[in-house]
């Protein structure tokens, strides 16, 4: 029998920092299928607490697939917004996790599969070295930009939020 080996893609895109630099995911298939999951269970979290728009679409995500008959489908798209409103009471910051989820500190491997207390403790050296609110934001949105089938839809929810509070300003 002949296995396959996975192999991901190195990130190509360089941000450098105050204090060295750092290379950024620029698409899904730069990752490893683990973080990929992780950063897709974060991403709901940065535009609420799970009481707003976004919770139409992971009803129609349900519904969708419900009606279809794909049930376990429907299940677990039920199951990652529950994962994301659990997790939205916690302390941290859903864009830093993601960015820390898609960025390589030097020699730090594709492979490896930060947790969360990694997470944290890598956004923490990047914010020292000198990493900005505003590169966080558009790493990750290039990412997610880069995979419209999978985000789309937070994609258009960001889109109404910001024109939202620009007519509230």
């Amino acid at each position: 029998m002949k296995r396959l080996k996975l192999r991901w893609n190195k990130p190509t895109k360089k941000i450098e920092l105050e204090k060295g630099s750092i290379l950024v995911a620029e698409h899904k298939g730069d990752v490893n299928y683990a973080r990929y999951v992780r950063f897709k269970q974060l991403a709901p979290q940065f535009w609420e607490k799970m009481d707003s728009p976004l919770f139409a679409v992971y009803l129609e995500k349900i519904q969708d697939a419900f009606d279809q008959g794909k049930y376990m489908k429907a299940h677990a798209a039920l199951l990652d917004y529950k994962l994301a409103i659990d997790m939205s009471k916690q302390d941290y910051d859903a864009w830093g996790m993601c960015f820390a989820l898609i960025s390589y500190e030097k020699d730090e491997e594709v492979s490896f599969i930060p947790n969360d207390v990694e997470l944290e403790e890598k956004l923490s050296r990047m914010t020292k070295a000198g990493l900005m609110p505003d590169v966080i934001q558009e790493g990750v949105l290039d990412f997610m930009r880069a995979s419209p089938e999978t985000f789309q839809e937070h994609l258009v929810v960001f889109e109404v939020q910001n024109m939202m509070s620009a007519i509230d300003s």
